[in-house]
């Protein structure tokens, strides 16, 4: 998949608490549209990674995102920044 395939929907700006969940900023016009998601995408290094999401904790345009194999807040400092596509 191309990231012109696919819809941005906004970045991973930092980590959030210990277990591995990070702070995912909705660049969107209606934050409350994508509540009910169930995976996505990120771009690391250029590749679109599918993901599967545990939970997504909506608080506006800045939500709590916890990804499946994402555990800890080192794996979770790794994502920080990527871009997020649908």
């Amino acid at each position: 998949m191309q990231k012109s395939e696919c819809f941005s929907l906004g970045k991973i700006t930092k980590t959030h608490a210990l277990k591995g969940e990070v702070i995912l900023f909705l660049d969107v016009d209606v934050p409350e549209q994508y509540e009910g998601l169930e995976a996505l995408f990120l771009d690391i290094k250029g590749q679109l990674v599918p993901y599967i999401i545990e939970e997504l904790q909506m608080k506006g345009r800045k939500s709590i995102l916890k990804l499946e194999d994402i555990h800890s807040i080192d794996d979770a400092e790794k994502i920080v920044n990527c871009e997020v596509y649908l």
